[in-house]
């Protein structure tokens, strides 16, 4: 599954401003309070548990090479 085709998936799964993949709003999340420096390509704000079960099955299968 291509990067695209995640978020789409992701979009479909979450409500709506539950998925970040723009490069702004992925700026906020580069770092995590260590020295190391890294952009996500995806940020995701799952409200349930039911929201991450799905998620789950779709991101442990993709590899996002970026």
């Amino acid at each position: 599954m291509d990067k695209p085709r995640l978020i789409r998936e992701l979009e479909r799964i979450l409500p709506p401003r539950s998925v970040l993949h723009n490069d702004q709003d992925l700026a906020l999340y580069e770092y995590d309070g260590a020295l190391d420096r890294g952009r996500p390509d995806v940020v995701v704000f799952p409200a349930t548990t039911e929201h991450v079960a799905a998620i789950v099955p779709e991101v442990e299968v993709v590899r996002l090479d970026g």
